[in-house]
């Protein structure tokens, strides 16, 4: 035990009360006349150790209010943690130095005595070795060494200036995290305790490092390899970039790394990076090959066609192809490096040029191609003012300009033209010319613009006939008034024999619409019928040339009760493997919708579907009657004639003039058909075009003859 000051003194006092207790008792213990006692210390617990070390203070006159109550060790105060009148509990502050330091008890402006207490030296941390001494951000690295804390907290490991994860810590071992943010290269590694800090350490930071790549020229999608030291054998762990641009990687070794060339860069010399943990490597040039377009097969057609882009590092993927046709987008519909496929889109007519984007680059070369409009004549059947009836020839240019040229078959008033077809080898123009009196016997022949005559029967109407070109055969419909009722017949264009018949009987209602599929020996022709009940129905038929069998392809029931003004299918044409089909429902409701139908040309398909309809009001597409229909096999375009103008507010219509439309088909069947022809002077435009079937169609009205 230290001597303190006064020591004797006190002692002293003591001595000299204790001799006069039994005389004046008043005379020992605190002075209370002169106020409070100063504090005393009279012992320190234990009087040396480390900054922060706990030190019991006893004595005297201490109080039991910290706040009226200060320990100072030199100049620096010390936290108070208890306090009463006899024993303060403190911590020892820090910022002292080693050494002697005076501790002094105030309570209410009183000091005490001072008491001596010696700061002993805090122990400096020692790094004796770390391991590993090298590697990347984010390596587990052990630090061995003495005087560390155990407290993760007291510790502090430093790689360069920046600041390590502790994931554990005894006195002896510190294990951390390498910190990110480093550069390339050595640092030094140094562990703090308590304000004391250690020797220092040196750890290397990796950096990745490129010695060469193949192959060094490619387009998108090439498949690069890497070669170089320090990289990740995680795929993850590594990132690839081109340019600025982030690649994918799909294997990684310490020296090897397998990418591809990642799409959205631009063509030309592009710097590959490789970044591990944060490190980035040195670069190497990759030069990027872009597309390139060679040719177009074919160089010319018509919208929806399909045309080949022949060229060189396009996309496999057809998603990462553009095609444009000037500004408008084509779709691509197959795609491989050399070569894409695309659908022509629907353009006005002329030359355009194409580009390509594969891959986010715009291809090299250039290409036009020339969009084909269909400019092919038309003819139709027109009834003039006076009666006379004419075969018309409508052209439109390439300027898509119409132009009508007016063909006088037959000036005579009592005359009448039922339809018409066009020999396409030949040019000749054939009709069915109609004499005679409706109800008292007429005269039904198919004349050409040769002069030829063809079928005379009498007292027939024929309602529709075409011409087999191949096999130099005419089919007709017709109708007999003497009972034998509707029939379809043949004739040999060049023999001109006795016609024969394929089919008929009274089976049959009305029959309108007769098409020639050639190629397969079918004909096609449609049967409207009433069923007596509620609903006129309409039906397609397929039969074969020999006439020796026709089913039923298609049938639909119109819904509208017998007798009213309801036409039912009207007219027909077929493709290579579509059949459609136009159907006018109520005519004398201006509200009503006429439709084309499209359906499998074999009746596989089970159903029709609408391809073009009517919009009540519309000017695109009014439709208020179909009286006729025909198909354009060389350029896919629908054509269809109609029978005044559609307005709801008008019954039945505001106009009796005709119009001549067409349409694309598939895949553009979405988009408003074209006007072409309009005012034109159709014949029995009072009249319905075909019959429900109550007279099986010995009416005068026709079917409006409609050809190409």
């Amino acid at each position: 035990m230290r001597l303190f000051k006064n020591e004797l003194l006190i002692w002293t006092k003591l001595t000299f009360c204790l001799a006069l207790v039994f005389f004046v008792a008043a005379g020992c213990g605190d002075d209370d006349d002169n106020g409070p006692q100063p504090p005393v210390i009279t012992s320190l617990n234990p009087d040396s150790g480390l900054v922060g070390t706990t030190v019991e203070i006893t004595g005297l006159n201490f109080g039991i209010d910290a706040s009226n109550a200060t320990v100072t060790f030199g100049s620096t105060t010390a936290t108070i943690n208890s306090i009463n009148a006899t024993l303060i509990n403190v911590t020892v502050p820090n910022g002292l130095s080693a050494g002697d330091a005076a501790v002094t008890v105030t309570v209410g402006g009183q000091s005490s005595n001072e008491a001596q207490f010696e700061v002993t030296e805090l122990p400096v941390p020692t790094i004796d070795n770390i391991s590993p001494v090298e590697g990347f951000p984010g390596t587990t690295v052990t630090i061995n060494g003495t005087n560390f804390s155990n407290e993760d907290s007291e510790n502090q490991v430093l790689f360069g200036d920046e600041e390590a994860t502790i994931t554990s810590a005894t006195t002896t071992e510190i294990v951390v995290i390498v910190p990110s943010g480093l550069e390339a290269g050595e640092v030094s590694v140094s562990v703090t305790v308590n304000d004391r800090t250690s020797n220092l350490a040196t750890f290397t930071v990796l950096a990745p490092s490129i010695t060469g790549i193949s192959p060094g020229i490619g387009p998108i999608g090439t498949v690069v390899t890497i070669e170089g030291i320090n990289f990740s054998t995680e795929e993850s762990g590594n990132i690839v970039t081109f340019g600025d641009v982030e690649a994918t990687v799909t294997s990684a070794t310490a020296t090897t790394i397998q990418t591809t060339v990642p799409a959205g860069i631009v063509a030309g010399g592009l710097l590959i990076t490789v970044t591990v943990n944060g490190i980035a490597s040195n670069t190497f040039q990759f030069t990027v090959v872009g597309p390139q377009v060679n040719s177009l097969n074919p160089m010319s057609g018509i919208p929806g066609s399909q045309v080949i882009i022949n060229g060189s590092n396009f996309s496999a993927d057809i998603d990462q192809n553009s095609v444009s046709f000037g500004d408008v987008e084509a779709e691509v519909t197959s795609a491989a490096p050399n070569a894409l496929e695309v659908t022509v889109p629907l353009l006005p007519q002329g030359e355009v040029d194409v580009s390509v984007t594969s891959n986010g680059l715009i291809a090299a070369g250039s290409a036009t191609f020339e969009v084909i409009i269909p400019v092919r004549p038309l003819y139709w059947i027109e009834q003039a003012v006076g009666g006379n009836f004419e075969v018309i020839k409508g052209e439109i240019d390439n300027q898509q300009v119409p132009n009508v040229t007016t063909i006088t078959v037959e000036e005579s008033t009592a005359n009448r033209i039922n339809a018409i077809a066009l020999d396409r080898e030949t040019g000749e123009i054939y009709w069915v010319e109609e004499t005679g009196d409706p109800f008292f016997g007429t005269t039904n022949t198919i004349r050409n613009s040769n002069g030829n005559v063809y079928a005379a029967p009498t007292d027939v109407l024929i309602t529709s006939f075409a011409i087999d070109t191949q096999n130099d055969n005419i089919y007709w419909i017709q109708n007999d008034a003497a009972g034998s009722g509707w029939g379809i017949f043949s004739i040999d264009i060049q023999s001109n024999s006795t016609p024969r018949q394929l089919f008929g009987g009274e089976s049959f209602q009305t029959l309108v619409a007769l098409e020639l599929d050639v190629n397969n020996n079918h004909l096609y022709f449609i049967e409207n019928f009433d069923d007596g009940v509620s609903a006129l129905n309409s039906r397609v038929y397929q039969g074969d040339f020999a006439g020796s069998t026709a089913s039923i392809i298609y049938e639909q029931a119109i819904n509208v009760q017998a007798g009213n003004s309801v036409a039912g299918f009207i007219d027909l044409a077929i493709s290579n493997s579509s059949i459609f089909i136009a159907g006018t429902g109520d005519t004398s409701n201006p509200l009503a919708v006429s439709r084309i139908f499209e359906g499998a040309l074999d009746g596989s398909s089970g159903s029709l579907s609408t391809v073009y309809e009517s919009s009540p009001g519309s000017d695109n597409n009014p439709m208020l009657r179909i009286m006729g229909l025909t198909f354009d096999q060389e350029f896919s375009y629908l054509y269809w004639i109609n029978y005044g103008e559609r307005d709801p507010n008008v019954t039945p219509s505001n106009s009796l003039d005709g119009s001549i439309y067409r349409g694309p088909t598939a895949p553009f069947i979405d988009t408003d058909p074209q006007l072409l022809f309009s005012n034109l002077e159709l014949p029995e435009a009072t009249s319905n075009p075909i019959k429900n079937g109550r007279r099986k169609g010995r009416s005068q009205n026709v079917t409006v003859g409609f050809t190409f």
